[in-house]
């Protein structure tokens, strides 16, 4: 057997990118990460004339479920105080069924300036819906394959 070799590679703690990404983990839980450049960094303590290190990073779910969201007008609105250093988060339990998005940002004083906002994400329904139940909720519907007149061997 042929050996192989392998040269060991480190792939880059953060790429300088600003993004926040959501994906659906299961009916009630959403996982969430980001990354956030120094040039928003910056930004922020620009605004808030202090040091990146004296800010609180937050973290908004809002449940935005059956509304066209203009930032305020949320169902629900929750928030999450994050380290600096974490990058990742989970947010459990929530309601099946439900849009979700999430800002991620600073606090000084109270005042809260959003740096990253997610797309939308749809936790699925918590049960399978009949044709005819539940007409305001998605719905799945299985189809059961009928195979008729098989040929006898």
């Amino acid at each position: 057997m042929k050996k192989r070799s392998v040269t060991a590679c480190k792939l880059p703690m953060e790429t300088g990118e600003n993004f926040i990404e959501v994906m659906v983990q299961s009916p009630s839980c959403l996982y969430a990460y980001w990354e956030l450049s120094m040039e928003f960094k910056d930004m922020a303590t620009r605004h808030f004339k202090t040091a990146w290190s004296q800010l609180s990073l937050f973290l908004r779910l809002f449940d935005v479920t059956g509304i066209n969201f203009d930032g305020q007008n949320a169902n629900q609105l929750e928030e999450y105080p994050i380290q600096c250093h974490c990058s990742s988060f989970y947010f459990s339990p929530l309601k099946a069924g439900h849009a979700y998005l999430l800002d991620l940002g600073v606090k000084s004083n109270g005042e809260f300036l959003s740096l990253l906002r997610s797309k939308v994400a749809l936790t699925p329904p918590d049960r399978v819906s009949l044709p005819g139940e539940g007409a305001e909720e998605p719905q799945l519907v299985f189809h059961q394959n009928v195979i008729r007149d098989l040929p006898t061997s």
